[in-house]
């Protein structure tokens, strides 16, 4: 949570960035009526990546071939911090 709070932050604006973060986990928590922690963790499922391109070549041409991301590089499920 902290790690997204510092992508969210602008300027240095760290408090006003952690403000925005917690009352808009706190909304969507009252609307959906499950936990904070939990609604973050599921969106942030949501947003990772399953596949990626890579280039091969193949003869004199180069062709973007879809992969599926490694385990070692999608990002990790978000812990509690």
């Amino acid at each position: 949570m902290t790690r997204f709070v510092h992508t969210l932050m602008l300027d240095g604006k760290k408090t006003l960035a952690e403000r925005i973060f917690y009352n808009s986990l706190d909304a969507a928590s009252q609307r959906i009526g499950k936990e904070p922690l939990e609604i973050f963790q599921k969106a942030i499922q949501n947003v990772r990546p399953l596949i990626e391109v890579k280039p091969r070549r193949v003869g004199g041409a180069t062709y973007q071939v879809p992969v599926e991301v490694k385990a070692e590089r999608a990002p990790r499920s978000p812990s509690a911090g």
